[in-house]
């Protein structure tokens, strides 16, 4: 079974160390920064997204939500783009209880944006009831 840690291993194999303190700088993970308390390790987006080609299938829910709550930068990211394969390509019912189960636990702090897209495909009452806070 692939786990989290497999996929931080497979990054920290990419990892390039003067690409990570140019993205220092960029997300200005200082104190008082934008990025204040990440890390970053340098890989490039191309090579996380070839990592989460490579782990989405066999990695559960649960570990890419684990690299989810990391606090280095790649491994978050990374982690969105195996959860978005996971979601895209799961069967109509197992992504509509993976949005379901995300939405429970974050439509109230999502951005409006974020989550007029994410109810789109809704019927009219759900969408009107996430929309209201109500759901």
């Amino acid at each position: 079974m692939v786990t989290a840690t497999d996929v931080r291993q497979a990054l920290a194999d990419l990892a390039d160390p003067r690409r990570a303190e140019g993205v220092r700088r960029y997300l200005r993970m200082v104190p008082g920064g934008y990025g204040e308390g990440d890390r970053a390790i340098g890989v490039s987006v191309p090579d996380q997204r070839r990592v989460a080609g490579r782990y989405w299938r066999h990695l559960s829910l649960a570990e890419a939500t684990e690299l989810l709550t990391s606090d280095v930068h790649e491994e978050r990211l990374t982690s969105l783009f195996i959860l978005v394969r996971k979601f895209d390509r799961g069967d109509e019912a197992e992504r509509g209880r993976i949005l379901e189960r995300f939405l429970a636990r974050h439509y109230r702090s999502m951005p409006r944006v974020m989550l007029r897209y994410a109810i789109e495909k809704f019927e009219p009452q759900r969408r009107r009831e996430y929309l209201s806070g109500a759901a």
